[in-house]
């Protein structure tokens, strides 16, 4: 099972149309099962299409590029707004994958839910059938440690509230969880019981940056953070490989660079969740 999470850079990408067909193409070629997108954003006044998603919603476009390549309707998303940022866009959180949906629920992990302040983090809840396994995905993207106002730390404290709240059932927390591996962020997770699968397959792997190219940071400490993350509830299901997409200036699509972790997950003949 490929497990893929991208932090979109809420439409600040030169050659933007370029870029979601890129990550669409990333999607065909490796056949990722579930990808978790955080600042996923939409113009607030294109055309609505179906419930709060826009026209031009990035997930969307990425989502119907995906079935192009592939001929077929194949995937499908659920996305959910954050907040607004950069003045014209309604930012959010989305997961995009090809296997049914049971349910989706999204919930603020933030002291704020305004959404016209830009440190609002939600969360997005897939529960999905993996060819007759249930497993909860929770899309995320948290804030900085040293954020008085809306600091990481109790952030995350939510989090993994909710995701005990169903503690039998294999979860995936994946996305942007803004702070690197050398800090007390870190450590606040993997004390939490959560499993570093990109390490399960790549042991050496615990420095490998993944926020690149940074806009608005100017101090060489902000030049290589890894801070994009897949981690498990449990080891159940342990990644089997690793990878790192768009890393080079060529390739890139975000600030971001996309975290995929295979997870090897039995396929079950017949779903015990199905109809």
């Amino acid at each position: 099972m490929k497990i893929m999470t991208l932090n979109l850079h809420t439409y600040q990408e030169d050659q933007q149309e370029a870029k979601f067909k890129r990550i669409a193409q990333k999607i065909v070629d490796e056949a990722i099962d579930v990808v978790c997108f955080c600042q996923a954003a939409q113009t607030f006044n294109a055309p609505r299409v179906a419930n709060y998603v826009r026209q031009d919603n990035a997930v969307k476009l990425i989502c119907d590029e995906v079935n192009q390549l592939l001929g077929n309707e194949s995937y499908h998303f659920a996305w959910d707004l954050s907040h607004y940022g950069f003045k014209i866009y309604e930012e959010g959180i989305a997961i995009l994958t090809k296997h049914r949906v049971l349910e989706v629920v999204t919930q603020y992990i933030s002291h704020t839910h305004d959404t016209f302040t830009f440190k609002s983090r939600k969360i997005l809840k897939a529960v999905i059938d993996y060819h007759g396994i249930k497993m909860n995905i929770f899309s995320c993207q948290l804030g900085w440690k040293d954020d008085e106002y809306e600091p990481f730390k109790e952030q995350f404290v939510k989090l993994d509230e909710w995701v005990k709240q169903d503690a039998e059932t294999f979860s995936v927390i994946a996305g942007d969880f803004g702070n690197d591996v050398d800090t007390e962020c870190y450590t606040q997770i993997v004390d939490a019981g959560y499993i570093d699968q990109y390490l399960v397959a790549r042991p050496d792997g615990l420095h490998d940056e993944t926020f690149i190219n940074p806009r608005g940071f100017t101090t060489v400490h902000f030049a290589s953070l890894r801070m994009d993350y897949v981690f498990t509830n449990d080891n159940r299901y342990p990644a089997i490989r690793a990878e790192r997409y768009f890393q080079s200036e060529e390739e890139k699509v975000s600030d971001h660079m996309a975290v995929m972790v295979e997870l090897d997950v039995p396929v079950v003949e017949k779903s015990e969740t199905a109809a």
